[in-house]
């Protein structure tokens, strides 16, 4: 009886962990070789619309100046092929932005000014055949 009870708990304990896993896609990386501190956003367009980035001052999309950052997005681990096949053109819309601009604007006028750095639109062939990796220079 003693066996089977611990059957039954290792068998449960094991489809929970197989259930429970959050899966997420960390290949893409952005090489800010610039000497500024940038914020990272996202686009399905080639414009950046404030649903989609209420707010640009996230930690997980700031990237230090000269340094490199993997950038996760959730879901699966082909969530960028998953999201690049949702996008315009079937690219992944990067859009930079310094952190001097995040810091004195707010969103909406970072939007409509059209306030970012550099936009960088990448199809998943080529980030595969660049290892993943984006660099920035200014």
């Amino acid at each position: 009886m003693a066996m089977k009870i611990k059957a039954l708990v290792l068998i449960s304990f094991l489809i929970l962990l197989i259930i429970g896993c959050d899966y997420y896609d960390d290949r893409l990386v952005i090489n800010n070789e610039s000497s500024t501190n940038l914020y990272v956003a996202f686009s399905r367009d080639t414009i950046i619309g404030i649903g989609e980035n209420s707010a640009f001052m996230m930690p997980d999309y700031f990237v230090k100046a000269h340094t490199k950052k993997n950038v996760v997005e959730p879901g699966s681990k082909k969530a960028w092929e998953f999201f690049a096949e949702k996008s315009l053109n079937k690219e992944i819309h990067i859009f930079l932005l310094t952190e001097e601009t995040v810091k004195k604007h707010t969103p909406s006028e970072i939007v409509n000014r059209r306030l970012f750095e550099k936009r960088i639109d990448i199809m998943i062939i080529d980030l595969e055949k660049n290892n993943w990796i984006v660099s920035f220079q200014k």
